[in-house]
């Protein structure tokens, strides 16, 4: 909700009697207090969560109201309580066998990207409790500045908190506690890498289930270097060789560089576009029907690999009044999965790269 005393802000400025704005998030309390007020029309909308699928209900209310010019329509929804970005790590309260209040899962790692940066807590213990997280976070003057959330969780309810991406490259590290039963524990949240191995982009995409494949085939002299975070549903697997190490320094950046792939770099790129779309199936997704578009290209020639539609194409750019080239390897698979091979080697053995992702 938002408030201004600026006429501008509200002035039908397209001149065709309507004018649109969003509120902010105000305190539940505040808006409980304001619903009550008037005569808001009240309807609910059912909710899964991302991952592991959790069900839930939205809430919306909506009031119209006019003057002398103009209808106006105010809304206030309450959302689910499950962030709909990435995994959920769970944080339960719950009784022993002593029926002594405990906590599972008291110390736990999180990564941004959208991995699993939502933590959930559960109060399954037969009372309220409250919920107290400090951040200990830095001004921009170096000083640390702790902040705090403070929370009353009913008994048999939960909340959720969704940590938000951490630019500065830093681990950092929370601490909670709940009341009346001091019970209290950390939360480590860490940057994904920058230059992943491949057990980290195995560990971390399957937060998400994205699973890429890496090839069992490379030529001679090459070997994985750095998997690079695009988005939880989009890898960059990058492979290199002591000459390309020699000739290139930042690794994240340059595995993805026209000029890496032209000198011979070889970069797999896994993408699912069922994890992009919140992991929603997409009825009208058809491998072949990408392939037919990737294919209307110059340089595009229509091919199967180990069964599956694919399209390569010869790429060109200029770089200091010369022209380079190296080529684009696409393959479209079933469950809205893409994968590409960018290289400046011969044809032949990108085939064979491709080829190796599907070989058991």
């Amino acid at each position: 909700m938002e408030s201004t005393s600026d006429p501008e802000f509200f002035r039908d400025k397209e001149g065709d009697g309507f004018y649109s704005r969003f509120g902010n998030t105000v305190d539940t309390q505040k808006a409980i207090e304001f619903i009550k007020k008037y005569d808001f029309d009240f309807s609910t909308k059912s909710f899964e969560g991302s991952l592991p699928k959790q069900k839930d209900t939205k809430y919306l209310f909506e009031c119209f109201f006019e003057d002398e010019n103009y209808q106006y329509k105010l809304g206030v929804e309450f959302d689910t309580h499950f962030h709909g970005y990435g995994r959920h790590v769970f944080v339960n309260f719950t009784n022993n066998e002593q029926e002594m209040p405990i906590v599972e899962n008291d110390h736990i790692t999180i990564y941004n990207g959208g991995f699993n940066q939502t933590v959930v807590f559960q109060n399954k213990l037969d009372h309220e409790i409250t919920l107290e997280i400090t951040d200990p976070s830095s001004g921009e003057d170096g000083q640390i500045r702790v902040g705090k959330t403070e929370v009353a969780i009913p008994s048999g309810k939960m909340w959720s908190h969704f940590f938000k991406d951490i630019f500065n490259r830093e681990d950092q590290y929370y601490n909670w506690k709940i009341n009346p039963d001091l019970l209290e524990g950390t939360i480590l949240f860490k940057p994904y890498p920058r230059c992943m191995t491949e057990n980290e982009v195995r560990s971390l995409y399957a937060q998400v289930e994205a699973y890429p494949q890496f090839p069992t085939y490379l030529p001679p002299g090459y070997s994985f270097e750095c998997g690079v975070h695009n988005m939880n549903s989009f890898v960059h697997l990058g492979y290199w060789t002591n000459d390309l190490r020699e000739k290139f320094e930042d690794k994240p950046n340059d595995s993805n560089s026209q000029e890496f792939f032209a000198s011979g770099g070889v970069t797999v790129d896994y993408y699912n576009e069922y994890i992009l779309n919140n992991w929603t199936p997409n009825p009208d997704y058809d491998k072949y029907k990408k392939q037919a578009e990737k294919a209307e290209h110059p340089w595009a020639t229509t091919l199967t690999i180990s069964g599956q539609p694919a399209v390569l194409r010869e790429q060109y750019f200029w770089k200091d009044g010369e022209q380079y080239s190296f080529y684009e390897l696409l393959i479209f698979l079933d469950d809205e999965i893409q994968y590409r091979v960018r290289s400046g080697l011969p044809e032949s053995e990108i085939i064979k790269i491709a080829e190796s992702l599907f070989s058991k």
